[in-house]
């Protein structure tokens, strides 16, 4: 539905009531960034995985990158942080013939954004 609001609880940086329009977030008059589109992976081999994203933000600080180990895994862990206006992430030294799925998210002084879509990929033998 586009233009509508939706109320959220957030638990940190002591904004308690926000709004998500348009997957951008809008917390007590400050704006987080923009969540990241387009999440795929260029490059896969047995031990690197390339992500790469479209940077919708103008005011990200970073973009926050999250794995999960797994053909059917749904527990997310942050891995690395990357600079605003970064692009791309190189996720190296992982196992081989291993499924993992990942997910960007851009973050500033006023939050994070929503995520990006998954990328869930397997690793060559």
């Amino acid at each position: 539905m586009m233009n509508s609001f939706h109320i959220w609880r957030f638990g940190y940086n002591n904004h308690d009531l926000c709004r998500k329009q348009d997957d951008c977030f809008t917390c007590n008059g400050g704006n987080s960034s923009r969540r990241p589109t387009s999440n795929t992976s260029n490059t896969k081999t047995n031990n690197q995985v390339v992500l790469s994203w479209a940077d919708n933000a103008t005011n990200e600080l970073n973009y926050l990158i999250e794995r999960c180990k797994g053909a059917t895994c749904t527990i997310f862990s942050e891995i690395a942080s990357v600079g605003g206006n970064a692009k791309t992430f190189s996720n190296t030294g992982i196992s081989r013939n291993t499924n993992y799925t990942y997910r960007v998210r851009a973050s500033n002084a006023v939050g994070k954004s929503a995520y990006s879509n998954t990328l869930s990929v397997k690793t060559l033998p």
